[in-house]
């Protein structure tokens, strides 16, 4: 936790948790966003949403929600249809049971929906008592509960006057009452319930009253002799210093260590003519780009600030980054960044499901990509032009366009083409291995920390990334998203492509670019009987052979027939009709709506449409116009 965050001791405090078995959720999502921004629960338990992948998590509304940070909760809603057998049931409590036993957790609750009914559950000094319609079923939950300690503390009866919800605690404070205001309808079976905890457990509450602060006191005539004659770090420090006092900080400063890298940069002539120098003017520019962005980087300077004090702080960043770019330092505190973890797909209890986003301090943001403008059109002539990524007027369908009539042209000839894709193979460089290639200390001293659900960690030395703005060219030295495909026409060709991949993964070892085979898959396009298959292999691992594949965008099967790709490009953007129907029924606006269609499913019906002039053919698809009539 930052050192700006106050901690409110207090003995006591309620804990409020909503529960509710919706029956069901899809129709119901207009209540649920008009009455969740109005509700006030600590959590929310859900059961019986029938929810589906369809419906993704954003939909829900559910963004603002944060993990407690002062108690250690365990929170479990759990719903188990009639008819289902007893294992079902004697694994879900073994769970439990495991998950209770090998955790510390201040506070235990569990929202059932067990379809146990005609079961009436009390709490007596020796602990839970159950009695009525009594199965293995009712032994099993009472046993296990019995053996955590937890009573069950719900007594709000439906309209049969059963209870079918059972809210199990070890919190003897726990009170169990019907919510006064559910988020959606109630099912007469289910009535909506809140639970309010008494925890004993401090719960550090963060001041806000500085929220919203927000002033300037920069004065760049002041200091510009100042700015000239001071060392770079100290000079970069005091004017971050300055900077921060004007809006709070989120992270706490750690004293780093000086690099052991050289501070020079060595350059050719053949290459660079002068030393870099940047101007006023582009400083200006680099800050108006700023209008439309928000948030604030690593160093809690926000967007905002710099954009609307762009006329007081440009010639003040002009001699910081000319200083820089004399010295040959960049500064350490522009090289922190915050990772931030994102869910790419996949269960999301596995860290290895998400995607780590990278921010950094907008100030060397900025920097780098006002060197970039000058230094780009020096690489321009080394790049390969068949690079299609990171590259001015190349997209990713002009890497179709190059490949696609390659696959004709050999079919055409009789022959097969074999593909090697390394779609996310080069997601991470080693820096030891990039400073061989680029000695400065801008590579050589990078941190990061982590930030998840209002906390963050602390830094640690970032040892392999690919950070943003003049990273993308760095990474273009190395590798893309790639394929490596060849024409064959015998088993003298196959043994010709597997010569290029040795060398290929030499070249990667050599540079400690560390390929992930895993994700490599080879593909052979044909269209004839006859077809060579060969084993394929990078560092003596056999690459997996596959009949159907996506590459940017494009589903590609085994004989370059495009109807697979239409089929699942037409089920995506039935999907995306189905959210614009859910959440604008009560629009009005056409031009809106046409907005929302134009963005999520005209965008993906017109991906990758080539026009050619060679054809005069037209083709109509049934999926196609029956989204478009839908519409």
């Amino acid at each position: 936790m930052s050192n700006n965050l106050n901690i409110s001791p207090s003995p006591h405090y309620n804990v409020n948790i909503y529960y509710q078995n919706v029956r069901g959720l899809r129709t119901k999502l207009l209540n649920l966003h008009t009455n969740f921004i109005l509700s006030s629960y600590d959590s929310c338990v859900l059961t019986e949403t029938w929810l589906s992948d369809e419906i993704s998590n954003a939909e829900l509304s559910f963004d603002e929600y944060l993990i407690f940070s002062g108690i250690s909760v365990f929170l479990a809603g759990v719903y188990l249809p009639p008819g289902i057998i007893p294992s079902v049931y004697e694994d879900h409590l073994e769970s439990v049971d495991q998950t209770w036993g090998t955790n510390a957790f201040n506070l235990g609750l569990v929202c059932d929906d067990f379809n146990l009914p005609n079961v009436t559950w009390t709490n007596g000094n020796s602990g839970l008592i159950y009695k009525g319609n009594i199965n293995d079923k009712v032994r099993m939950v009472g046993d296990q509960f019995n053996l955590v300690n937890f009573t069950q503390k719900n007594q709000v009866f439906n309209n049969t006057g059963s209870v079918l919800d059972l809210i199990f605690t070890n919190s003897e404070s726990t009170q169990v009452s019907q919510a006064t205001d559910p988020l959606v309808p109630c099912d007469l079976y289910q009535p909506a319930l809140i639970n309010s905890c008494l925890s004993l457990s401090d719960f550090p509450m963060l001041d806000t009253q500085h929220k919203n602060s927000f002033g300037v006191n920069v004065e760049p005539t002041q200091y510009q002799m100042r700015f000239i004659l001071a060392k770079l770090k100290p000079l970069v420090n005091k004017f971050l210093l300055c900077l921060s006092h004007t809006s709070p900080r989120y992270i706490k400063t750690h004293s780093l260590r000086q690099t052991l890298y050289p501070n020079g940069v060595q350059t050719k002539d053949s290459l660079f003519t002068h030393p870099l120098s940047i101007t006023t003017e582009e400083v200006n520019e680099a800050l108006n780009s700023l209008s439309n962005t928000r948030g604030s980087g690593t160093d809690g300077i926000s967007a905002l600030l710099l954009y609307r004090c762009r006329a007081t702080l440009g010639l003040s960043l002009t001699l910081i980054f000319n200083k820089s770019l004399a010295e040959g330092v960049f500064p350490l505190t522009w090289t922190i960044s915050c990772v931030t973890p994102i869910l790419k797909s996949g269960n999301p209890t596995d860290v290895a499901n998400y995607r780590p986003i990278t921010g950094l301090s907008f100030l060397g943001k900025l920097f780098e990509s006002i060197v970039l403008k000058q230094i780009k059109r020096q690489f321009s002539s080394i790049i390969s032009i068949d690079q299609h990524g990171f590259v001015s007027g190349r997209l990713t369908v002009t890497s179709h366009v190059d490949f696609v009539p390659f696959l004709h042209k050999a079919i055409e000839l009789g022959n097969q083409v074999d593909v090697i894709d390394f779609s996310k193979a080069f997601d991470s460089i080693d820096h030891r291995a990039l400073l061989y290639v680029l000695d400065s200390s801008y590579q050589g001293e990078r941190y990061q920390f982590v930030s998840l659900f209002g906390k963050s960690s602390n830094l640690f030395r970032a040892s392999s990334e690919v950070p943003q703005v003049v990273s993308p060219y760095r990474l273009l030295l190395f590798a893309d998203d790639s394929k490596i495909f060849h024409s064959i026409s015998s088993n003298k060709d196959c043994l010709a492509l597997q010569n290029f991949l040795d060398n290929f993964a030499a070249w990667c070892n050599s540079f400690n670019l560390s390929l992930n085979i895993a994700k490599c898959k080879v593909m052979t396009f044909h269209r004839s009987r006859a077809v060579t298959t060969f084993d394929y292999n990078l560092s003596r691992i056999s690459i997996q052979r596959v009949n159907q594949i996506e590459d940017l965008g494009i589903v590609f099967v085994l004989s370059l027939n495009f109807g697979p790709h239409i089929d699942i490009m037409t089920s995506n953007v039935f999907r995306e009709l189905g959210f614009i129907k859910r959440n604008t029924v009560n629009f009005s606006s056409f031009n809106l709506l046409l907005g929302l269609y134009n963005a999520l499913v005209r965008s993906v019906l017109e991906y990758g449409c080539v026009w050619s002039g060679h054809h005069t053919l037209l083709l109509t698809f049934d999926g196609l116009n029956g989204c478009k009539t839908t519409f």
